[in-house]
Order: structure tokens, then C-alpha cells, then sequence
């Protein structure tokens, strides 16, 4: 519902508000950051994956 709302209030359809997040959510990050390198490894994109 705050999404709806929010999406009023900017005049931003929520279909391009949704897009939006998952871009920015799906997104290889920067630097490669492994908060446990015992449990994930960074694939060629940056993502994290589990061993």
C-alpha cells in the first residue's frame, strides 16, 4: 500500500517503481563483497552464490 501511495505522490507509474528496485537490487555490485567467504563465492558477474 505504501508503494501505491508513494507512486501517487511522485507521479511515477508502480510498474516502473518496481522496475526500478529490481534493477537496482539485481545489480553486480562494485566491489566484491563476501560477508562469509566459507559459505559463498562471487560469480563472474558479482553475485553472490553458495558453495
Amino acid at each position: 500500500m505504501e508503494a501505491k501511495t508513494f507512486t501517487v505522490r511522485r507521479k511515477t507509474p508502480l510498474k516502473a517503481l518496481i522496475e526500478a528496485a529490481l534493477r537496482w537490487e539485481t545489480r553486480p555490485s562494485m566491489e566484491t563483497e563476501n560477508p562469509d567467504p566459507s559459505r559463498f563465492e562471487v560469480g563472474p558477474f558479482g553475485i553472490l552464490r553458495i558453495h
